[in-house]
Parts: structure tokens; sequence; C-alpha cells
């Protein structure tokens, strides 16, 4: 005994009269090849084809001609036939398949249509293979950004010592979405959320709606990040230069992220002089900046000696370089003595009174 044949009996167990029967047939059979037609995610509502046995065969033709509708959107999880025939008479309301995932579409084929349309009687043949319904269900969909904040609200709210400021997510799955029905609001509820302390881990479960029932629940795993801003390089700092603050401007970086002897502190690059070329945007390490060069090994250095109302000043010429209140060698011209000077400024220098004696 074939599949129809199982489904004709038990129409007639029901009380079904021969002519219900003949046009029951062709709605089980085109339900049964559904799948060779590529309909795998359609499923015919077998049970809304049963209609009543008295209606008048006659009514099920509209006036008005029956048109295919070739792209079809519906919100809802089912697919009537006037969702996919104008004036399709008074079974319009009548579901005729499943409507696919949210988001998804799926092609009705010419041959099933054909199908469907004889099955209810409605005047409509395809001219082509090419008559088809594309049915497109309607959905919301929450972006990984939307997760994203989520999950950083509902670890705050069990973390209060962080600030939101320095607190960055990371999902692991970065293309992460979801897709719901238009008919459920696009609301999102992080449930079980567990968060390592030691490794900053974390894992929870997305629900959405936020309320039950639930459309879709989906595991999400992630790391936590703490940021911090960093002083870098508005543009390129060449070796050399003197830092000043209009050279600087701030980025947010993740904490791990920076070398161990990176500078956070601007009021420790501002006056400093880069030992090498500085890169835009990049943080500063503390082993790429000096103190200016205020005197150069080699030039002209005048050294004073102040002491009470005596005030000496002689010239000498500097053996190594130096920067403010380093202490470099001084050479005195005529003598050709070398002190030890304190550097004061540019090209200037003192000596305390032990050193008197040497500027003679």
């Amino acid at each position: 005994m074939t599949t129809v044949d199982r489904i004709e009996n038990m129409a007639m167990r029901h009380d079904q009269t021969p002519d219900t029967l003949t046009r029951f047939r062709p709605v089980c059979i085109a339900t049964l090849r559904a799948g060779v037609f590529g309909l795998a995610a359609l499923s015919l509502a077998l049970a809304a084809t049963v209609w009543d046995a008295n209606a008048n065969p006659a009514s099920n033709t509209a006036e008005a001609p029956v048109r295919l509708t070739p792209s079809v959107q519906i919100m809802g999880k089912n697919l009537t036939l006037g969702d996919v025939f104008e004036n399709a008479g008074a079974y319009a309301d009548r579901v005729i398949a499943r409507a696919p995932a949210p988001g998804q579409s799926v092609t009705l084929e010419a041959r099933w249509l054909a199908r469907v349309a004889r099955a209810f009687r409605l005047n409509w043949r395809p001219q082509s293979r090419y008559d088809t319904a594309t049915v497109t269900r309607l959905s919301h969909h929450l972006s990984s950004e939307v997760i994203q904040s989520q999950v950083k609200a509902e670890i705050l709210s069990l973390r209060v010592d962080l600030p939101p400021e320095e607190v960055e997510v990371q999902l692991d799955n970065r293309l992460l979405t979801l897709t719901l029905p238009t008919d459920r609001p696009a609301t999102l509820a992080v449930r079980q959320l567990q968060v390592d302390p030691r490794t900053n881990r974390f894992s929870a479960m997305l629900a959405s709606p936020a309320q039950p029932p639930y459309a879709v629940q989906v595991p999400v795993t992630g790391q936590l990040h703490r940021m911090v801003d960093v002083p870098v390089p508005a543009d390129r700092i060449l070796r050399g230069e003197i830092i000043s603050a209009n050279d600087l401007s701030y980025v947010r970086v993740r904490r791990n992220s920076l070398p161990a002897n990176a500078i956070l502190d601007v009021a420790e690059l501002i006056g400093q002089s880069a030992k090498q070329s500085l890169t835009l945007g990049k943080p500063i390490s503390l082993n790429a900046i000096q103190p200016p060069v205020l005197v150069k090994k080699g030039a002209l250095v005048t050294v004073k000696l102040q002491s009470n109302n005596l005030l000496l000043t002689a010239r000498g010429r500097a053996m190594q370089n130096g920067g403010l209140d380093d202490v470099i060698r001084v050479q005195n011209l005529q003598s050709s003595r070398t002190y030890d000077a304190i550097v004061t400024g540019s090209g200037q220098a003192k000596v305390s009174l032990p050193s008197q004696i040497a500027l003679q």
C-alpha cells in the first residue's frame, strides 16, 4: 500500500466522501513530491487541506484572475494560499506550507505550484518552469555590537569595581549575530554569566527575546580587556626633537598589549628629547626618550661660579653631552684642566666652590 493510499484510508475513516478524496489526492501527491523540487525546508500542512465535503466546488474559483506572487515576504511561521496567489478565493487563508527560518528564503518551483493550484481548483497554470515564487521570512537582527554591549553591561553589574570606560568585551565569535522572527520582540538577555577573575575569560548563554518563551538560545564566550589611555605622537617626531604638548595625542589601548616600559603619564614626555624617530600613534617607551642635550660634546660652554656677592665667569669646552642638571666634564681653555660642571641651560653650566681653582 502506498503512502497516498494510507492517507486516503485515513480520510475515509473520518467519513470523507469520494468527491472530497478526489480533490484531496493531488494535495497529498504534491506534499510527498515536494522534496523532489528542492522544498525540503517546507512541510505541507496536510490537515488544513481537508475541507467540507458539502462545499460547492465552484466557490473555490475567484471571479478576478488568479495571479502568482513571485516574491513573497511573510512574518509568521506558516505560508498560506493567499500569500502565493492573488485572488485565491475562499481558501486564501488556508495554510499550504511551513515558512522558512527567520531571515531565510526558499523557492517554490513551477511544478509544485501547479499541483497546489490544481488541488484548490485555482484557474492558474505555469507558463514555463521559470514561474516560481520566492518566499522570504522577515526577521530582526541583533548585531555583534549589540551583543557585546549587552554582555558588557551584565559584566559591569557583577564587577562594580570596574570603571565602564576601562572595559572592553571581545567575543570569540566576532561575527556572531542573532536572527529573530518579526513577531517576537528584538530584545536580549544574558544568562548564566561566569567570569574568571584570573584570566578575565567569560562565558554566558544568550537568550532572545529577553523574556521566555525564547526564540533563540546561543552560548557565547570571550575575553574581558582592561583599557587605558596612552599618550602617543600626534605626528612623526624626529630624533633629537624636543617633545611638547602639541606633539602628543591619546589613544585607548588594551593594557595587556602595552610594552612593560611604555610611558602612561604625559608629564614624563613633555620637554624630553627623542633618542630615535617616534612613530605616529604608537606608545612611547622609556628608552626612546632622554633629557634634551643642552650642551654638546666639543661645544664651548659658559661656566659660572657664584658665591655670596662674588660671580666668576669662564669659558670652557664640553667634554661630553649634557642635559639639564646633568654633571659633565668641562676643560678650561687656558689651563687645559678639567672639572665637573652642572648644566643649567643651553651652553650654560655652573660649578661649586671646590672647582673654583680649576676655573683659573
